[in-house]
C-alpha cells in the first residue's frame, strides 16, 4: 500500500473503532439501565440499531468493493434521490 492508502485505511479503522464503541455504550445501558417497561428497550435497540447497521455497512464495503465502485453507487444513490424529490415536485405542482 502506498502511505495515503495506509493512512485512509488507518482513519476507517478509527471509524469502525467508534462505531463499535457506540454500539458497546448502547448495549451497556440497556443492559444496566432502568427503564419502565418495553417501550423503553424499544426506544433503545432502535438508537442502537442505525449505528450497528453503519459499521456493517462500511465492514462489507471494505471487504467487497472497490473505492471506484463505491463512488459509483453513491452516484447512483443521489441521482436516484434527485429523481424522486423531483418527481415528488411535480405532483405537489
Amino acid at each position: 500500500m502506498i502511505f495515503k492508502e495506509k493512512e485512509i485505511h488507518k482513519s476507517q479503522v478509527k471509524v469502525w473503532q467508534h462505531h463499535a464503541n457506540g454500539i458497546e455504550m448502547g448495549l451497556f445501558l440497556a443492559s444496566n439501565g432502568k427503564f419502565s417497561g418495553v417501550d423503553d428497550m424499544k426506544e433503545t435497540i432502535k438508537a442502537i440499531q442505525p449505528e450497528a447497521a453503519s459499521l456493517a455497512k462500511s465492514l462489507n464495503e471494505e471487504r467487497l468493493f472497490t473505492d471506484e465502485e463505491i463512488k459509483d453507487r453513491q452516484i447512483k444513490q443521489e441521482n436516484e434521490q434527485k429523481e424522486r424529490l423531483q418527481g415528488l415536485a411535480k405532483k405537489t405542482n
